[in-house]
C-alpha cells in the first residue's frame, strides 16, 4: 500500500515498468493543481465571464463597456423570460433559437435587461475588498471590456494586457447589495488608510499636463479676467489659446486663527487650461492655478481641498461622493480630451 499514497522513498522517485514516475494519492491532493486547490477551492462560475480590459476614458465612473457577445451569453435566462413574457416565444427551446441567431429583437430586449442591472468586475489578485467593484454595463462592439481610468488605481491595473473577469448577480437582494456597497462611485476612499483611491492615471495625467502647460506668446496673452467661468468663455468663444498665460481673479477661502473660514482674492499667474468645475448650477469650482507635481493629482479628489471652494460662510459644506464624483469626471473628461 506504501507506493499509493507516497511514491518518493529516500529521495528516489517509484517508478512503473515503463520507467515512468507513478502518481501517488498524495500527489493527487497537493499543491497548485491537486484536488483541493484546483476543483474544491477554485471552482467554475456559472454566469462569469473574461476578457482583456482597455481604457474608457468617455464612460462615467459607474459604468463599464461590455462586449455585446459576451453580455448575450451572460444574460441568458434574463432574454429567455423576456422573449417567453412578451409572447416572442412560446418555449426556452424557441427562446435558445432566437438567441442563438441573433435576431434583432434580442438586442433590443438585451438593452432592456441590462439597464441598472450591475455587474462586478474582480482582477486578480484581490488584495483587498476593491479588488471585486460593481458597475453599470454598457454595450460596445469589439471584444475587450473597457474600464475606467480613474480605477485603476483601486484595481492595480494598467491596459498593457490585464485580464478582468465578469459575474452577474442573478438575484434582487444581490443586485441591490452590489449598487449600495460594491459601486465604484461608493468606494472613493481607500478603506486602509482614507486616501482617495479615486485618482487619475495613464491618459488622464497626460492630458492635465497638457492643459496645464504654457506656451509663449499664445494667443490671448497678457488678458486679465475675473474668474475661471470667464476664462472658459474666452477659449470658447476662440479668444485665447489653452496654453496662454493670463492672470485670473481667483477668490479662496482659508482659516483663521478661530477656525473660521475668511475669503482671500487675488490675482493668479495662470493659463486658460486649467478649469475644472464641480457644479455650474451653484457656482462652486476648484480652480487649479499651476501645474501640479509628482503625486499632486491625488489633492483635487481630496474632500478637505475642495473644502476652501465651497463657497461663502452661509454656503459652505463638506463634499460627499456626488461632488467628487462630479469634479472626476469633469477633470478626467477634459483631460482625455485634450491629449
Amino acid at each position: 500500500m506504501t507506493p499509493c499514497w507516497i511514491t518518493v522513498v529516500a529521495g528516489r522517485a517509484i517508478t512503473g515498468s515503463n520507467k515512468r514516475p507513478l502518481k501517488s494519492l498524495a500527489d493527487m491532493i497537493k499543491g497548485k493543481q491537486g484536488r483541493f486547490r484546483q476543483n474544491l477551492l477554485g471552482k467554475r462560475v456559472d454566469y462569469s465571464g473574461r476578457s482583456v480590459i482597455t481604457v474608457g476614458p468617455y464612460l462615467r465612473l459607474h459604468q463599464c463597456g461590455l462586449p455585446k457577445k459576451m453580455a448575450l451569453e451572460l444574460f441568458k435566462p434574463f432574454i429567455y423570460g423576456k422573449l417567453e413574457l412578451r409572447g416572442l416565444a412560446t418555449t426556452i427551446k424557441a427562446a435558445k433559437k432566437m438567441v442563438e441567431r441573433e435576431e434583432a429583437v434580442v438586442w433590443d430586449i438585451l438593452d432592456e435587461v441590462i439597464r441598472e442591472h450591475p455587474v462586478l468586475l474582480n482582477r486578480a489578485p484581490t488584495l483587498h475588498r476593491l479588488g471585486i467593484q460593481a458597475f453599470e454595463p454598457v454595450l460596445i462592439e469589439g471584444k475587450a471590456i473597457q474600464l475606467h481610468p480613474l480605477v485603476c488605481a483601486a484595481y492595480n491595473a494598467d491596459f498593457d494586457g490585464d485580464q478582468m473577469a465578469v459575474h452577474v448577480p442573478l438575484t434582487l437582494e444581490a443586485q441591490l447589495e452590489a449598487r449600495a456597497l460594491m459601486m465604484s462611485t461608493n468606494n472613493i476612499l481607500s478603506p486602509a488608510n482614507g486616501e482617495p483611491i479615486i485618482v487619475p492615471s495613464q491618459d488622464v495625467v497626460l492630458g492635465l499636463y497638457y492643459m496645464t502647460r504654457d506656451c509663449v506668446n499664445a494667443k490671448g496673452e497678457g488678458m486679465v479676467l475675473t474668474g475661471p467661468k470667464e476664462a472658459e468663455r474666452i477659449y470658447r468663444a476662440g479668444l485665447a489659446s489653452l496654453h496662454a498665460r493670463v492672470k485670473v481673479r481667483i477668490t479662496e477661502y482659508e482659516k483663521d486663527e478661530n477656525g473660521e473660514f475668511v475669503a482671500h482674492t487675488s490675482l493668479k499667474d495662470t493659463t486658460v487650461g486649467p478649469r475644472h468645475s464641480v457644479d455650474d448650477r451653484t457656482e462652486r469650482s476648484a480652480f487649479l492655478h499651476r501645474q501640479p507635481g509628482a503625486g499632486q493629482e491625488s489633492d483635487l479628489q481630496n474632500a478637505e481641498h475642495l473644502l476652501p471652494y465651497s463657497g461663502p460662510e452661509t454656503d459652505r459644506y463638506f463634499c460627499g461622493p456626488d461632488d467628487v464624483h462630479r469634479l472626476c469626471l469633469c477633470s478626467a473628461f477634459r483631460c482625455v480630451r485634450w491629449y
